[in-house]
C-alpha cells in the first residue's frame, strides 16, 4: 500500500506545462521560491497531496486543525503548474516514494519537464551570488546555462528537490534543480535567505520568458538582516555581561 495520497480537485490536462517545485530545505530558497510564484501568478490549487512520512502533528489556525499538506498549483494560461508543500516526508524511503509517486502521476498527465528549488551552501560568498544547476537532461542544462546557471561540479542534491530530479529521469522527464547560493550560517539556521531565493527565480524565469518583480525579496531579505544583525548584537551583550559577573571568558562560549 502506497503512504503517499494524491487528491485532485477537479480532472486537470497537463500536457506540456513547465513543473515547478520546491519543498523546505536549507535556508528555506526552494519554499520561498515557488510560494513567490504561487501569489505572483496566482495558481490556482488542484490537488492535495499526503503522506504517511509526513510530521506527526496537526497544524492548528484560528481553533481548526489539518494535517500537513503538499499543493498542487497551476497557471493555466501560461502552462505552469507549481508543486510546494508544508513537509518533507521524515525518511529516506518516504521521500523516494513520494517523488516517485508524484513524478509518476504528473508523467501520466502529460508535464513537459520539472524544475525544483533549492539552496546552494557555500562557507562564504564572494562577489555575486550564483545559482547552480543539475540536470538529468543535457538540452534543459544548457538552456539553464544560457539563462545564468553554472553548472554543479560534483557533491549532491538532498531531499525532495533532488529526488524528484531522479525520479524524473526515471519517468522520462526532464529535469533540473537550480540551487541559490546561500551560506552554512543560514543553513544551519531557522533564516529564510530570500537573496538566493530571488539569485535562482532570475534564472528560472529567464527559462519561463517571464517578467516578474522581485522587489518583494529584497524588502523581505533586509527585514531579515536586520533581525540577524539584532540577534548577534544581543548575544553579544549577553557574553559581556556574563563575562564581567565573573563568567568564563567569551573564547568558551
Amino acid at each position: 500500500m502506497s503512504s503517499t495520497k494524491i487528491y485532485f480537485h477537479r480532472q486537470v490536462d497537463l500536457k506540456d506545462y513547465t513543473v515547478i517545485s520546491g519543498f523546505p530545505g536549507m535556508a528555506l530558497v526552494g519554499k520561498v521560491s515557488v510560494d513567490f510564484l504561487v501569489d505572483a501568478l496566482r495558481g490556482q490549487p488542484v490537488a492535495e497531496i499526503y503522506s504517511y512520512g509526513s510530521p506527526s502533528y496537526i497544524a492548528v489556525e484560528d481553533g481548526l486543525g489539518r494535517l500537513p499538506v503538499a499543493k498542487l498549483y497551476v497557471v493555466e494560461d501560461r502552462k505552469i503548474a507549481i508543486l510546494t508543500g508544508d513537509y518533507q516526508p521524515l525518511t529516506s524511503e518516504l521521500q523516494h516514494e513520494f517523488a516517485d509517486k508524484v513524478v509518476g502521476e504528473l508523467a501520466l498527465r502529460g508535464v513537459s519537464r520539472i524544475i525544483t528549488m533549492a539552496a546552494y551552501v557555500t562557507e562564504s560568498i564572494r562577489g555575486e551570488r550564483k545559482a547552480y544547476v543539475a540536470s538529468n537532461d543535457e538540452k534543459l542544462l544548457n538552456e539553464l546555462v544560457e539563462n545564468g546557471a553554472v553548472p554543479m561540479s560534483e557533491g549532491g542534491v538532498t531531499g525532495l528537490n533532488g529526488l524528484i530530479v531522479g525520479w524524473a529521469k526515471v519517468h522520462g522527464i526532464p529535469a533540473a534543480c537550480v540551487m541559490g547560493e546561500t551560506t552554512t550560517a543560514y543553513a544551519e539556521s531557522t533564516l529564510a535567505d530570500y537573496r538566493a531565493a530571488k539569485t535562482a527565480l532570475k534564472v528560472v524565469l529567464g527559462l519561463l520568458k517571464l517578467e516578474l518583480d522581485l522587489s518583494e525579496l529584497d524588502t523581505k531579505a533586509k527585514e531579515i538582516e536586520e533581525e540577524a544583525r539584532k540577534i548577534r548584537e544581543e548575544l553579544v551583550k549577553r557574553m559581556i555581561t556574563f563575562t564581567e559577573k565573573g563568567g568564563r571568558p567569551t573564547t568558551y562560549l
